[in-house]
């Protein structure tokens, strides 16, 4: 039995609720410069889907790193869980914000959230919100090197107390790296409950105030094995979702890409190449088309969005703003190459000059031969 993820999305209506849920589990409630990109696929079988894979490269990031000159830029890599039981929603994402914040580990809730800002860097922004507002999510880092690079905050929501969000935000700059990244599904647990981050709960003492309660509420929970790789790093985390909603991907938002501001001012390209889900039992199933659901701006060509574009030798998923009408509109497929792209030279007049010269000197020479024998 097949499933075309992009008529499921369509008759459940869950590219509209997931758009509406990134824009507020993940950034401010604006619409500005966004544009939702889901992949089109028939699935083999009916098998879950427990992993999904792609590689990134934030290739051309302009700006001078002033906020008010550079316009921010944020570009979601989502991935959608589900479960035997599914309610609310639950999400993930390795997400790419062109600002930073400078920041020790927080394993609780912070009075304010954030840190030290640093603007036009080629930030990686780990997400984990609770959407559901169930409290039952959680990170963890594996290593003492992915602790150092992506510590934990947790300032809610858009900054809201008692709407948790626990973010691993990278303190290092990963403009102009290729950079691999895979989640995978893990083993259920019930223990342990600490150390997972902490999470907004209602003060009972005080109402309408929140407290911080670091511990996860008691229930089955499945873990998510999220790694992100570069040429000289790599990060190993473990996310802690619920169970029964949460232990497969949803297959039409195992991976998704919703951006905002991608209309503003500053040239900013990404790639993304290498995507891939993974069913119980089967091989990875490359992601090779990707069509554009939704767009804020309803003009036909805005000069920003996602089109084909090529990097490395092959062809990849661009999402850029370079201003010209050149980008998929709503309802448009675009379809990635799975074979090399060769690069053919264009040879100067002297280049052709010399190429005919060499052939015309091997066809005198074998005519010759042949005369002499």
């Amino acid at each position: 039995m097949t499933l075309l993820l992009t008529e499921w999305a369509r008759k459940t209506g869950q590219i509209a609720l997931l758009v509406l849920a990134l824009s507020l589990a993940f950034a401010a409630p604006t619409m500005a410069g966004t544009v939702y990109v889901a992949p089109v696929l028939t699935l083999p079988t009916t098998a879950p889907v427990i992993g999904v894979r792609y590689t990134l490269r934030i290739h051309t990031l302009e700006g001078t790193g002033n906020p008010f000159d550079h316009a921010n830029k944020i570009v979601f890599l989502g991935s959608q869980f589900t479960g035997p039981s599914p309610t609310g929603l639950y999400v993930t994402g390795v997400n790419v914000f062109t600002w930073s914040q400078a920041y020790a580990d927080q394993p609780g809730c912070p009075s304010s959230g954030g840190g030290t800002p640093t603007y036009g860097v080629g930030a990686l922004w780990v997400g984990v919100p609770d959407y559901a507002l169930t409290r039952n999510i959680g990170l963890r880092q594996l290593t003492g090197d992915t602790l150092a690079t992506f510590p934990r905050q947790n300032g809610g929501i858009d900054g809201i107390h008692g709407l948790s969000a626990i973010w691993a935000i990278s303190q290092r700059d990963f403009f102009g790296q290729d950079v691999q990244v895979s989640l995978l599904r893990g083993q259920q647990f019930i223990t342990p409950l600490d150390g997972w981050g902490g999470r907004w709960v209602p003060d009972p003492t005080q109402p309408g105030q929140f407290v911080c309660d670091p511990l996860l509420p008691p229930g089955l929970y499945r873990e998510w094995g999220l790694t992100i790789t570069t040429r000289d790093s790599h990060y190993r985390f473990v996310l802690a979702e619920p169970d029964a909603h949460a232990d497969r991907l949803w297959p039409p938002g195992a991976m998704s890409i919703v951006t905002e501001f991608l209309d503003q001012r500053g040239l900013f390209v990404l790639y993304l190449w290498g995507m891939a889900i993974l069913q119980e039992g089967q091989d990875w199933l490359p992601l090779r088309q990707w069509m554009t659901t939704f767009r804020a701006d309803p003009l036909p060509n805005i000069g920003w969005g996602v089109k084909v574009g090529h990097y490395g030798g092959r062809s990849v998923l661009e999402v850029s703003n370079d201003d010209t009408a050149t980008y998929a509109q709503v309802g448009e497929t675009v379809t990635l190459d799975d074979a090399p792209v060769v690069s053919i030279p264009i040879l100067s007049r002297w280049g052709q000059a010399a190429l005919i010269g060499g052939v015309l000197l091997i066809l005198w020479t074998r005519l010759g031969g042949h005369r002499h024998a």
